[in-house]
């Protein structure tokens, strides 16, 4: 049988087992990707308090502070989503390789090893959050 993208598999099975590998790859890019998104929001919101002490110290008007401060809370709204879908893409992932990590197709693969790596990490930095 031929993929859409021309590999050719002997069976059904080996079909299934390179869908274990892609699904795997989806997986552990989201955990990676939302991580990334809460890391650059911890950054933006350093950015912002800079920008408020800045102001604070330069003495600038109250309407420009108190607007900094309001992109401030902003950006605070936005971690107990991002920490939600991260906790969600966490679990996916770790379910995920909690039933597959015997099979032939994903047990020896770099990425198996990857997603127990940032499994470990992220579970560690979820406690902190």
């Amino acid at each position: 049988t031929q993929s859409t993208w021309g590999i050719e598999f002997n069976s059904k099975i080996e079909m299934a087992e390179a869908s274990l590998l892609k699904q795997l790859k989806i997986k552990l890019g989201s955990v990676k990707r939302i991580h990334k998104e809460y890391a650059s929001y911890q950054k933006e919101e350093e950015k912002q308090n800079e920008r408020i002490n800045k102001l604070e110290l330069e003495n600038q008007d109250e309407y420009t502070i108190r607007k900094q401060k309001e992109v401030l809370e902003e950006i605070k709204v936005m971690y107990p989503n991002v920490k939600s879908r991260l906790s969600e893409a966490y679990n996916d992932l770790k379910n995920f390789l909690d039933e597959n990590l015997q099979d032939e197709q994903i047990k020896d693969a770099t990425e198996t090893l990857e997603a127990q790596d940032i499994l470990s990490s992220i579970k560690e930095f979820l406690a902190t959050i």
